[in-house]
């Protein structure tokens, strides 16, 4: 039997190179592909809360104070540029509301009651200006004082994604409040 030739195991050796060199080069594809744009590692993700409270101020006042929590559940820096929180009368509803529900107009066409925003904040913050790390969070507090006759309330919160300028996405949040102050618990005002 005759071994093979220098030449021959040369050839063998360089074709091997080049199935690794191709295989690794799909694996770090494969790789790249499902970790950074399939699982999307390199863009922010959030997860939002909020809570609220409330405080009789007069008889026909109280204050609602709407506190709204953004957790960053990414692995890169989250910058936040604009905030925005509203509420809406839910019970009784307003008479807006009720007269878009006997005309069967209510519901949007993106299934959502058009209940009438009663109180609206929005911000813009200076780029930079917030940025939460990740695995750590914000909150942003938001006040508004409605009438004391209002028992329901619906918060609406949304949080912009600053890295898709392009879109308006962002995170969002809409939940139903009941107000809970009762005129014991009005707390005097002093001037």
């Amino acid at each position: 039997m005759e071994l093979p030739s220098v030449e021959t195991l040369e050839h063998a050796s360089a074709f091997g190179a080049n199935v690794a060199t191709v295989v690794a080069l799909g694996v770090g594809g494969w790789w790249t592909y499902s970790r950074f744009f399939k699982n999307r590692t390199g863009k922010p993700k959030a997860a939002i809360s909020h809570s609220a409270e409330d405080r009789r101020l007069t008889d026909g006042d109280v204050l609602v104070r709407v506190v709204v929590r953004l957790e960053n559940t990414g692995s890169v820096l989250l910058p936040i540029e604009r905030l925005r929180c509203e509420i809406s009368q839910v019970d009784p509803p307003a008479p807006e509301a009720l007269e878009r529900l006997n005309e069967r107009k209510l519901i949007t066409n993106e299934n959502l009651a058009d209940l009438g925003c009663i109180r609206s904040y929005e911000e813009d913050r200076a780029e930079g200006e917030v940025r939460i790390e990740p695995g750590e969070a914000d909150i942003f507090p938001f006040e508004f004082v409605v009438s004391s006759e209002i028992s329901t309330i619906s918060i609406y919160a949304h949080i912009g994604n600053s890295a898709e300028r392009k879109k308006e996405i962002g995170w969002e949040l809409t939940a139903f409040y009941d107000l809970t102050a009762t005129v014991s618990d009005a707390t005097p005002i002093r001037g």
